[in-house]
């Protein structure tokens, strides 16, 4: 089955993200069949959940992680885009919660995860970034911010923050 994203130019935003969703869900029913998981869910599979994570993992260990799949149709350079919801969580369970960014190099998917998210939270960089966006966004409309409120936030996370890539195959 060919995945690629690169192919799909017309794909909405919404469209490639679940097709990077699919392609991680494949990839977790390989370590689930394989042993290296004791368990997970794709609370997306049927419909949006609007959580803001995708997957819930149960590790061999018992360590509970919180995941949120990230895709781009082009390179890891691309930004990609976080919503209130998903930088609150990022926020208040950084030690439990991993960003999954899927992305094409050469017709090719790739994977890599969040390391060291703990140094993102602590320099507060990507927290300042979102709330100048968010209230500069709600100042246009004359709103003031509000939890309930989404602003999809533009981001580029740098390459220290991720894991080396990893190349996903999906049979």
């Amino acid at each position: 089955m060919n995945l690629s994203i690169k192919n799909k130019q017309n794909l909405s935003r919404y469209e490639i993200g679940k097709l990077g969703e699919y392609s991680f869900y494949k990839h977790l029913d390989y370590m689930f069949i394989n042993k290296k998981i004791k368990s997970f869910k794709w609370l997306n599979k049927t419909k949006e959940s609007n959580n803001p994570y995708d997957f819930i993992v149960i590790h061999n260990n018992n360590q509970k992680k919180y995941l949120e799949v990230k895709t781009t149709k082009n390179n890891f350079e691309n930004s990609i885009f976080f919503t209130h919801n998903e930088l609150e969580f990022l926020y208040n369970s950084y030690h439990d919660y991993e960003i999954i960014r899927i992305y094409n190099k050469d017709h090719r998917l790739f994977m890599r995860h969040s390391i060291n998210l703990d140094q993102i939270v602590k320099s507060k960089e990507i927290k300042n970034i979102y709330l100048n966006k968010m209230n500069q966004e709600l100042n246009k409309v004359g709103l003031k911010a509000t939890n309930k409120i989404k602003v999809d936030l533009n981001l580029r996370i740098s390459k220290e923050f991720f894991s080396e890539p990893i190349e996903l195959k999906v049979n």
